[in-house]
């Protein structure tokens, strides 16, 4: 699957890639299987060799080929004003689905490096766009705060897992050092800051390492 993420940026493309890529077809593509976004109030808003945008207010659409992975895909975004200067939201094809996750709807990777392929492929990511991802848009209301609030969420519980990891490996270390203070500073906060729930050996290892501070410090 995509993966999920969220992006901020300029509101133009910083480089063009090598004049070879057209050789591939990849804007004509676009515009074929994507024509219905024309119906749906959507222009084109610029077209590149890998990338091509249809835009609707402050709202967009990305279509793009990568330039170094040749991965096909499309973004979902929109202006929005941060102090300031005018930037960008962006959220890949999954992230919109996923706001109705009843849907067995499946994103795979895509990669094309043949005309062909990305003739096919991007018939694959315009019937995802336009028969799931654009109801889904027009359904759900404020469907890019809802995104950008699940991809805080999920960004919160990948830095608190990560922080477990760091406190279980600093705790494991500390143990085979007979270091009986930071077993216990790290299993504490482990613990106290709610990042995870201390396993029956991590909480014998606590105990026991308490109540060895407390005798050295009695002594």
């Amino acid at each position: 699957m995509a993966k999920e993420s969220e992006a901020y940026s300029s509101s133009m493309p910083k480089s063009i890639p090598d004049a070879s890529r057209s050789e591939l077809g990849f804007p004509s593509a676009v515009r074929r299987h994507f024509g219905f976004l024309l119906d749906e109030g959507y222009e084109i808003e610029y077209e590149q060799p890998t990338r091509v945008r249809y835009s609707r207010g402050v709202e967009f659409i990305d279509v793009f080929h990568g330039r170094a992975s040749y991965e096909l895909g499309v973004e979902f975004g929109r202006k929005l004003t941060l102090d300031g200067e005018i930037v960008e939201q962006q959220f890949p094809l999954l992230s919109v689905l996923e706001l109705k996750p009843t849907q067995e709807v499946t994103v795979r990777p895509l990669t094309a490096t043949s005309a062909p392929n990305v003739n096919r492929f991007l018939g694959e990511l315009a019937s995802l766009s336009r028969y799931h991802a654009l109801p889904i848009l027009r359904e759900v209301s404020d469907p890019f705060d809802k995104i950008s609030e699940r991809v805080r969420q999920a960004g919160e519980a990948l830095r608190d897992s990560q922080l477990a990891a760091r406190l279980r490996g600093r705790a494991e270390d500390a143990w085979k050092r007979q270091d009986y203070e930071d077993v216990v500073l790290a299993l504490q906060q482990l613990e106290q800051e709610g990042l995870s729930s201390l396993t029956q050996s991590e909480a014998g290892k606590l105990r026991y390492a308490l109540s060895r501070t407390q005798n050295d410090a009695g002594e």
